[in-house]
């Protein structure tokens, strides 16, 4: 079984932390072979800074929700606990910090870890009212779905117009955290 790893829309990474997303779609071109049993990883828009003056302490907020998470490790990102900075430290990091975008997260830094539970390729046009409420997590159901469908992939020319061919994976919930070595 192997890691895949997606690009989150801000969008996206809110609705999978709240729980109001299972199922996320990829055109099959730009996404390779998913299967049952494999892990995703979520990469969302973030920002981390080191703490000055220690070593392998960070901090990264999630652009999202603005959840912060602090990591005590041993010189990278997502080693371990909480830890408690002073906050002239702090303040000092965050103003020498930016924004990354989703494809620029550090694999370690990722919250959304999820197992696959379903993978087909199917056609866009499949996608059933329910799971654009339910699987997808739009409020505004099918229509909602194909509007932020074009809104990331028309310039590419994979539109809702086209139908392509798309990869629709279903994930379960939050994995328990796996040892790194």
């Amino acid at each position: 079984m192997s890691d895949r790893i997606f690009n989150l829309t801000g969008w996206e990474a809110k609705a999978i932390v709240e729980g109001r997303k299972t199922v996320l779609r990829r055109p099959a071109s730009k996404c390779g072979p998913v299967q049952p049993g494999d892990t995703l990883i979520g990469r969302e828009a973030c920002r981390i800074w080191h703490i000055p003056m220690t070593v392998g302490n960070a901090e990264v907020e999630y652009r999202c929700d603005e959840a912060t998470v602090r990591h005590k490790g041993c010189g990278h990102i997502g080693g371990g606990g909480a830890v408690d900075y002073g906050h002239d430290l702090l303040d000092y990091a965050q103003e020498h910090s930016r924004w990354r975008p989703a494809v620029q997260m550090p694999r370690r830094s990722a919250r959304i870890v999820r197992p696959v539970v379903s993978a087909r390729v199917e056609r866009l046009h499949d996608i059933t009212e329910d799971d654009a409420v339910d699987g997808e997590g739009f409020d505004g159901g099918g229509g909602a779905f194909a509007e932020a469908w074009d809104a990331r992939y028309a310039k590419r020319g994979l539109g809702w117009g086209g139908n392509p061919w798309v990869w629709r994976v279903e994930v379960g919930p939050d994995s328990p955290p796996r040892v790194r070595r």
